[in-house]
């Protein structure tokens, strides 16, 4: 069973405007009638650690290899 929201899922979008399925315009139309929730974002923060070598195994990483 193929719902007709389907039609325009992302993943497989390409395929089915290459096909002929879908049209510019009716993705276009599609479009148009999404909701704008740009009021509704909450800002969030993103903090990058470090791998986890580094933090388990400090100076591994700069220590010579072993012959």
């Amino acid at each position: 069973m193929i719902r007709q929201d389907m039609r325009f899922d992302t993943r497989s979008l390409k395929h089915r405007l290459r096909r002929s399925e879908v049209t510019l315009t009716e993705l276009n139309t599609h479009l148009d009638e999404l909701p704008d929730d740009a009021e509704e974002v909450a800002q969030t923060e993103v903090t990058f650690s470090s791998p986890y070598e580094d933090r388990h195994y400090r100076g591994a990483s700069d220590e010579p290899a072993a012959d």
